[in-house]
């Protein structure tokens, strides 16, 4: 299962890799085997998105998606790695 891909800025692939695979391994209800996995996945305009794969049982796949999407974030936060978000300039005038 595909629980996450984030579109992220950043300069040190392996610190994005590893702040996501902590996450993940520290979630209670992500099963051990298979083991978790964290893959840059696509080079974009703006972004380098990655991707982590994880297994979990069906009943708590929900619970994980959005408890990994919340502390991925707090976790790159708390790592000064930003996550790009659109942005639009309007000119007035």
């Amino acid at each position: 299962m595909t629980l996450l891909s984030q579109h992220l800025i950043i300069n040190d692939i392996e610190l994005v890799k590893k702040v996501i695979m902590d996450v993940a391994l520290a979630h209670p209800k992500v099963l051990k085997d298979p083991a978790p996995f964290v893959r840059l996945d696509t080079h974009n305009a703006s972004s380098l998105d990655f991707t982590c794969r994880l297994w979990v049982k069906g009943a708590d796949y929900w619970d994980v998606h959005f408890d990994m999407l919340e502390q991925v974030k707090v976790a790159c936060d708390k790592n000064d790695i930003e996550i790009p978000y659109p942005q639009i300039v309007v000119h007035n005038g």
